[in-house]
C-alpha cells in the first residue's frame, strides 16, 4: 500500500455534472416557465382558455339578446294572429249571416235533390241522437184508454217532468183492453188518434189560411176550464215534438207556415219579421194566405209593391184605422218598405194572433221542451263532420226541436216538410208505394182498381189501417203480402212494419168488401 501518485480531484456538485446549471437542462419555475421569462406550455393554455371563455361569454350575451328579440317578435306575431283570427271569425259570422239570409230566400231556388238531401240529413241527426241516448234505456209502457184518450195523454205528457221521462226513455204504447205489441205502430196510432180527438173538441178550427188554428180565447169561461184547455194546448205541442222524434209526420193542416213560425219564434209576425226570423218574401206569402178583406189587401199591395219602396206613413195610418178602428203609432214622415211591413204585421198580429196568444204560447212551451243528455257531447264527437257542425246551444248542447229545425233546414218549406206531409194522399201515390210479394202479385190489378174507386176520406182511412197515419211519405214503401192459409178470408195489417196481408185469391168485389170491413171496424174503434 503505497500512496498514490495521483492527486485527488475535487468532488463536483450536481450543478457541475452535466444535467444542471448551464450545462444541463434549463431551470424552470412552478408554472413551467423558463427562468429567462418565456411562457411555458401550461401558461399558454391557460391564456388561451381565458380568451376562449371571454369569446363564449360575448357570444352568449349576443344569443340571449337575439332570444329576447325573438320572444318580442313572437309576442307581436301572436297578438297579430289573434287580431287576424278575431277579424276572420267576424268575417265568417258575417258570411254565415249573409248565407242564412240568402238561404231564407232560397225556398224556390233549392233543387229537389238538395231538398231531399237536407231532409235526409235532418232525419240522420234525429235518429243518431235518439238512438245514442234515449234508445239505450229500458222501455217504459204507457197505458192509454181510447175512451178518454186526450185526458190520458194530458196526464202522461202535460207535466214537463213526466214528459221528459218518457221522451228520454224509449216507451211503448198499450191501449187498454186491446191486444198488440208496439213496434212504433201503436205510437203512430196514438199520435193520429190524439189529434183527431182534439179536433172534435172544438179547441181548433179552420184558420184564415185553411189550416188548423186554436180557437180565439173566450172570457166567459171559469178558471178551471181555462186551465184544462191550456194543458191540452201544451200537450198538443208536446205531441208534435214527440212525432218529430219518432219520425211520424202530421197532416199538413196541423202545420201551417204561420203556426210553425209561432212555435219556433213566438206568436208575433211583427217580431219575427223585425228579428229577421222571417224574410220579407215569407211574410208576403203569409199575407197572401190570409185572404184579407179589400181595404187591408189594398194597403198591403201598396206596401209590397216594388215600385213603392218608400211610402207615406199617413197612408198606412189611414188604412189601418179603417181596418181595425185604431191608429198606428207611426212617426210622421216616410217609412221604408220593411218598416211599413212590420207596422202592417202588427195589425195582423192584433187581428189573428193576439186572440190566440195564450193557446199558441202553451203549444210553443210543449213544442220546445228540451232533450238534454249527459252523453250529448260524446255523441256529437262520434258523428260525421256535417253533424258536428250544428251548434245547438252553449257548452253542453241542449237539443230541442226548434233549434234542430232552424240549424239543419234553411227554409220554412223544408221545416214544414220535416214535420208534416206536404203532398196530398191520392190513389196514385198509394199505388206507387205498394210493393207486392210473389204470392200477392195476382191481386195487384184488383187492389189498384179498388183504390181508384175510393174517395179521399176512404183512402186516408185505408192508409191509417196499414200505417197508423192518415198519410205517408213517398220514400216509405208499403209491403203487400198474401195469407199463407187460403182459408183466411180477412185482410190484416201490421202497422209497425207497414205491411198489408190480404187473401190474394179473392176476386175484386170480394177483396173490396173485406177491405171495407176493416176500414169500418177501424173507424168504430175495433182495432
Amino acid at each position: 500500500g503505497g500512496s498514490s501518485s495521483r492527486s485527488r480531484e475535487p468532488k463536483r456538485s450536481r450543478h457541475d455534472r452535466g444535467w444542471g446549471g448551464s450545462q444541463g437542462r434549463p431551470q424552470r419555475n412552478w408554472r413551467g416557465a423558463h427562468a429567462s421569462g418565456r411562457p411555458g406550455p401550461l401558461e399558454s393554455d391557460l391564456r388561451n382558455l381565458k380568451g376562449e371563455n371571454r369569446r363564449l361569454v360575448n357570444d352568449n350575451s349576443k344569443l340571449m339578446k337575439k332570444v329576447q328579440d325573438l320572444r318580442e317578435e313572437i309576442k307581436e306575431l301572436k297578438s297579430l294572429l289573434e287580431e287576424n283570427e278575431r277579424k276572420a271569425e267576424k268575417r265568417v259570422r258575417e258570411k254565415e249571416a249573409e248565407l242564412a239570409r240568402l238561404k231564407s230566400k232560397a225556398g224556390n231556388v233549392l233543387s229537389e235533390k238538395q231538398q231531399r238531401e237536407l231532409l235526409a240529413q235532418f232525419r240522420e241527426v234525429v235518429d243518431s241522437y235518439r238512438n245514442s241516448i234515449s234508445w239505450k234505456k229500458k222501455r217504459k209502457t204507457i197505458i192509454i184508454d181510447r175512451s178518454q184518450l186526450v185526458e190520458d195523454a194530458v196526464r202522461k205528457f202535460s207535466q214537463q217532468k213526466y214528459f221528459k221521462e218518457y221522451l228520454l226513455h224509449p216507451f211503448e204504447v198499450k191501449f187498454k183492453d186491446e191486444r198488440g205489441r208496439d213496434f212504433s205502430g201503436l205510437t203512430s196510432d196514438l199520435i193520429t188518434s190524439f189529434f183527431q180527438d182534439v179536433r172534435s173538441r172544438g179547441l181548433f178550427s179552420k184558420g184564415p189560411d185553411g189550416s188548423m188554428w186554436p180557437t180565439p180565447q173566450q172570457d166567459g169561461k171559469d178558471s178551471s176550464t181555462k186551465s184544462k184547455q191550456r194543458e191540452i194546448y201544451t200537450t198538443v205541442g208536446q205531441m208534435m215534438h214527440l212525432a218529430v222524434w219518432h219520425r211520424r209526420k202530421l197532416d199538413k193542416e196541423w202545420v201551417s207556415n204561420i203556426i210553425l213560425d209561432c212555435l219556433l219564434f213566438g206568436p208575433s209576425m211583427a217580431n219575427a219579421l223585425k228579428n229577421r226570423h222571417k224574410s220579407f218574401e215569407d211574410f208576403k206569402n203569409d199575407v197572401a194566405s190570409l185572404g184579407l178583406p179589400s181595404e187591408p189587401s189594398k194597403c198591403w199591395s201598396v206596401i209590397s209593391s216594388e215600385e213603392n219602396e218608400v211610402m207615406d206613413g199617413a197612408v198606412i195610418e189611414m188604412m189601418a184605422e179603417e181596418y181595425l178602428q185604431r191608429k198606428w203609432n207611426v212617426r210622421e214622415g216616410r217609412l221604408g218598405q220593411r218598416k211599413a211591413a212590420i207596422e202592417f204585421a202588427k195589425v195582423l198580429d192584433e187581428a189573428f194572433l193576439t186572440p190566440r196568444r195564450v193557446a199558441l204560447e202553451c203549444m210553443r212551451d210543449g213544442f220546445s221542451i228540451a232533450k238534454v243528455g249527459t252523453q250529448a257531447q260524446q255523441w256529437r264527437l262520434n258523428q260525421p263532420e256535417h253533424v258536428q257542425n250544428y251548434q245547438f246551444a252553449g257548452k253542453e248542447m241542449m237539443l230541442t226541436v226548434p233549434k234542430l229545425l232552424t240549424a239543419v233546414l234553411p227554409t220554412r218549406d223544408l221545416r214544414v216538410a220535416a214535420i208534416a206531409h206536404t203532398t196530398r194522399l191520392t190513389a196514385k201515390k198509394l199505388k206507387g208505394l205498394m210493393k207486392f210479394s210473389v204470392e200477392a202479385v195476382r191481386a195487384e190489378d184488383a187492389l189498384h182498381s179498388i183504390l181508384d174507386g175510393w174517395t179521399s176520406s176512404k183512402l186516408k182511412a185505408f192508409c191509417r189501417f196499414v200505417t197508423g197515419m192518415t198519410n205517408c211519405d213517398c220514400d216509405e214503401s208499403i209491403q203487400v203480402k198474401a195469407h199463407e192459409d187460403r182459408k183466411c178470408l180477412t185482410a190484416t195489417a201490421q202497422t209497425c212494419f207497414r205491411t198489408l196481408i190480404i187473401p190474394a185469391h179473392l176476386n175484386e168485389a170480394s177483396l173490396r168488401e173485406k177491405l171495407s170491413e176493416c176500414i169500418m171496424h177501424l173507424q168504430m174503434g175495433m182495432e
